[in-house]
């Protein structure tokens, strides 16, 4: 056979001895956002799409619906082979001169409803609900007359038809065929939301007929229970929505320009999970329509038999108790970046230094904020500026401690980059201040100066997303109080972290609420500036005596320790999995709940010289008895924060007891020491 064109998703041959017709090779490649075929191929995608294509358009036959197919000769070739139709763009799928037969060079778009992606709830979210059904179909029309896709209105739609073919009989024959594949899919079992249609006229019957392969890539299917969950392409689509890469594409065609593709970065490897999800999902479907049963689809929706590959860097207390959350919901953590589809940059030093970003440039999958975005805590300054231009309450900051009352209380001094949580020091004494910031200029540290407030602390976490519609959005992820001081009764240094109470003791609903519009605002104002936040953020917040609720800091990144709490707390779903790079397939996570009733209580276990610097202890191994209501998280450290308890409970005091109850059983309780006050 002769191949005519190659394109992304199919190449068109020409068939020996039959030159009116044409033969569809679909391929395993596969492009969205007009970038071309991505890199990676979908293994079975050609076959399912060939079965898929052929089974949809027997049935069109056998119901009268005049197409374009040939039924003969794609049994004969296994294939999906059809009339040539004269073409005004495509000169290799014109038939012999003379043909009747030609092109209507617009793409006709029905809606029966309003599916997860579409792109009715950017343009009018109030008016389209997603899940929401139409009462009878709609209609749009684009032309294909152009490199993109353009929207028309019907006055210009009708003109792109031939002479004597007028829109309304467009419409009925579009909405007829319509109507002959919704009772097709919803006999399988399967929810139809959207389709394509593109169509040929012939002048001498004045007849219409289905033109092209009708295949999952030209319509929005569902399976019925599973109606957030989008098959085929949408879904790649709705994975890629949430990259960095995403919003390169987006910024390069929104300038225009023939050449906007040229330099494009590398797209993210799908890897193993995700070609083997869609591969499952296009084969599902293929064998769904040619009555071969649902087996195949209901398997890949269900997450059953594969297992994503997630590599955590770092090697903490906060990274144990995030792959082991990320174990418990059926992922696989591994240490080789090239074997993971997702590859999670944790530690707030890592951010700084771009490492998410170098992941990225090389094709790894790798959720985190960007270098630019993480500044917001890299850089007090900066992280300060963001939060009031998105009009959120925060302490007076200034350089020079002239700008700060003598009469009232002395402001906090702060490293302006990244400290270990060890950057924030308080002082009573004005002399001490002063002696502090002369230390800081000698050693050409930047520093500012924070008013002080009084009150309580918490941590609230969000994780700023993308939504299927490119609109930001902040998911609540928990709240902790963490203790930082190093020894009782909150004396001594601030140490990073010696335990936390999750959630948080004080904190109430409407400050969740509140906490939450800050993070969107934050989110929101980065997106302004060009800087899109994807990845955890922890506000660091202070109930102030005075003025209410102020944030503190930004951090980019989880707590540590209050992971540790946190992980025991989240809902049974694919929380993890789904809010930190969006692996998983099945319906929306629970929501966390500012009223869940669980408590947790994380205990950091520590060198008796911790904070300063001492040698390794030398411990006896110890693997304390865990269950669902207590973890032990252990770090690479002996001579820091060693370990963490976490223990789980209807009430603080019972998940202390549990912590408390497997302290007295350990052979490390006489070398190790930790914040007793904490467990009361």
């Amino acid at each position: 056979m002769k191949l005519l064109a190659q394109g992304s998703n199919k190449d068109i041959y020409e068939i020996p001895g039959e030159p009116d017709h044409l033969l569809f090779s679909f391929s395993h490649r596969i492009s969205v956002f007009d970038v071309g075929a991505l890199p990676e191929e979908i293994e079975g995608r050609a076959e399912s799409l060939s079965l898929f294509a052929r089974a949809v358009a027997e049935h069109l036959d056998l119901k009268g619906i005049p197409q374009a197919f040939d039924s003969k000769l794609s049994k004969q070739y296994s294939a999906f082979v059809q009339q040539r139709v004269s073409h005004p763009r495509v000169d290799c799928q014109s038939p012999s001169p003379g043909s009747a037969r030609v092109f209507v060079p617009l793409e006709i778009i029905v809606r029966w409803g309003v599916p997860v992606g579409s792109s009715l709830v950017k343009k009018d979210p109030l008016r389209y609900a997603v899940g929401s059904r139409f009462e009878k179909p709609t209609v749009d029309f684009t032309t294909k007359l152009e490199a993109q896709d353009r929207p028309l209105d019907r006055t210009e739609a009708a003109t792109l038809c031939p002479e004597g073919l007028g829109l309304e009989e467009v419409e009925s024959f579009v909405f007829n065929v319509a109507s002959e594949l919704q009772e097709f899919f919803s006999r399988k079992g399967l929810e139809i939301w959207d389709a394509k249609f593109e169509i040929g006229f012939d002048s001498k019957t004045r007849g219409l007929f289905l033109v092209d392969a009708v295949t999952p890539d030209e319509i929005r299917l569902t399976l019925k229970g599973f109606d957030r969950v989008p098959l085929s392409k949408e879904l790649l689509r709705f994975w890629l929505r949430q990259t960095p890469w995403f919003d390169e594409v987006s910024r390069r065609k929104a300038l225009g320009g023939d050449d906007w593709k040229q330099g494009l970065p590398r797209s993210p490897r799908l890897g193993a999970w995700r070609l083997g999800t869609l591969s499952r999902i296009y084969r599902g479907l293929a064998e769904l329509v040619s009555e071969q049963g649902s087996h195949t689809l209901l398997s890949a929706l269900r997450g059953e038999g594969l297992r994503p590959k997630v590599r955590v860097i770092g090697e903490g207390g906060r990274e144990t108790a995030l792959r082991w959350r990320f174990e418990r919901e059926g992922c696989e953590c591994v240490e080789d970046t090239l074997q993971a589809d997702l590859v999670f940059v944790s530690l707030d030093a890592d951010l700084a230094s771009g490492v998410a970003d170098a992941y990225r440039a090389q094709g790894v999958w790798a959720v985190g904020p960007s270098q630019a975005a993480s500044r917001v805590e890299w850089s007090k300054r900066f992280g300060r500026e963001i939060a009031m231009a998105a009009g959120i309450r925060c302490p007076r900051i200034a350089t020079d401690l002239s700008a700060f009352d003598v009469s009232g209380p002395l402001p906090v001094l702060k490293m302006d980059g990244l400290a270990a949580g060890k950057g924030v020091f308080l002082f009573d004494k004005r002399e001490e201040l002063e002696q502090q910031i002369a230390e800081l200029r000698k050693q050409e540290i930047e520093y500012l100066l924070e008013e002080r407030c009084e009150g309580f602390e918490a941590s609230a976490f969000f994780s700023l997303e993308r939504d299927a519609w490119g609109r930001v959005s902040a998911r609540y992820l928990g709240s902790a109080q963490d203790f930082k001081r190093r020894y009782l009764g909150d004396e001594g240094p601030n140490t990073g972290g010696m335990g936390a109470l999750a959630p948080h003791p004080k904190l109430l609903a409407e400050d969740i609420e509140l906490f939450s519009q800050w993070a969107l605002a934050t989110a929101v104002e980065l997106e302004k500036r060009g800087t899109p936040y994807r990845g955890v953020i922890y506000l660091g917040l202070m109930k102030d005596l005075r003025r209410g609720w102020v944030l503190i800091e930004y951090n980019a990144r989880f707590g540590d320790p209050e992971t540790q709490a946190l992980v025991m707390l989240w809902p049974e779903s694919s929380l993890v999995a789904r809010s930190l790079g969006q692996l998983s397939l099945l319906s929306l996570p629970q929501e966390i709940s500012s009223s869940a009733t669980d408590k947790t209580l994380c205990l950091a276990l520590v060198h008796p010289e911790y904070p300063r610097a001492c040698a390794p202890l030398k411990l006896e191994p110890w693997s304390p008895a865990v269950s669902d209501n207590l973890r032990f998280f252990r770090t690479s450290s002996l001579s820091g924060r060693i370990a963490y308890l976490v223990g789980r409970g209807e009430t603080y005091l019972e998940a202390g007891d549990r912590v408390f109850a497997s302290l007295l059983k350990s052979p490390w309780k006489d070398q190790v020491e930790w914040r007793s006050d904490i467990l009361k």
